[in-house]
């Protein structure tokens, strides 16, 4: 799922600075997952914007924020509400508040989210679980044994360790307050195969495979984008859009 943390308070005020009225949509997946969204999400949201003097027009949660079909959707259908309102907050990933960009919608949108990173569902503690994707572009973790060498190593080296790791020294060379995460690495992945995926990606670039025609996808998110999060309690239980 994608990670999102919280905004601060005092970010998400500057960003409605001068809006009174104001509605939320939230996401019933991974924001509702990383705790900072779903219908729990959305009212701790609500009473804090009453706490700060504003008035909740409207708060709906959406099984997804990202489809574009969905939220432009949620948009016809909200319309009225929206447009009596001053702004707009959305609690999901980036690419939920790119869906309500491009939507274009009569009313300032305002972000209480932050996305940090991919990262798996679990609540186990381990390196491969805390070390949140970056969206690089060129994934290696298939090499690193699931660790995201960009996300744990303060060096930011992504196909192999700084030349520190070589000393045999075990705490990190930027960070001595914690080890080094390439020794993890090292037991868990493939360091050599790394150094020559180094090489393909320096001679190949973004020499990449074409992507599959998207219709056939494109027909069935349109058909089952309005779905929205009835209960986001354990399972979800979803009812269609009003027509």
């Amino acid at each position: 799922m994608n990670k999102t943390i919280w905004k601060s308070s005092a970010e998400i005020q500057h960003a409605l600075k001068g809006a009174r009225k104001v509605a939320v949509f939230s996401c019933g997946w991974c924001a509702n997952l990383s705790e900072a969204g779903g219908l729990k999400g959305m009212d701790y949201l609500a009473g804090l914007l009453r706490g700060w003097g504003k008035e909740v027009v409207m708060q709906r949660c959406f099984i997804l924020c990202c489809s574009h079909e969905g939220m432009a959707q949620a948009m016809r259908i909200y319309k009225d509400r929206l447009e009596e309102s001053d702004a707009l907050v959305i609690l999901s990933c980036s690419a939920g508040l790119k869906s309500a960009f491009l939507c274009r919608p009569p009313v300032r949108i305002v972000a209480a989210t932050d996305m940090v990173g991919s990262v798996p569902v679990t609540w186990v503690d381990d390196p491969v679980a805390s070390s949140a994707c970056i969206s690089c572009g060129n994934c290696v973790i298939a090499f690193t044994g699931g660790i995201c060498p960009l996300g744990r190593c303060p060096a930011r080296e992504k196909y192999g360790p700084c030349p520190d790791f070589y000393t045999g020294r075990m705490e990190c060379a930027q960070d001595p307050q914690r080890a080094c995460i390439w020794s993890e690495i090292e037991r868990r992945g493939d360091l050599a195969a790394l150094r020559e995926l180094a090489a393909l990606h320096a001679e190949h670039g973004e020499d990449r495979l074409s992507s599959p025609s998207h219709k056939a996808t494109a027909s069935w998110m349109r058909k089952t984008a309005g779905r929205i999060v009835a209960g986001v309690r354990g399972l979800p239980r979803m009812v269609p859009f009003l027509k």
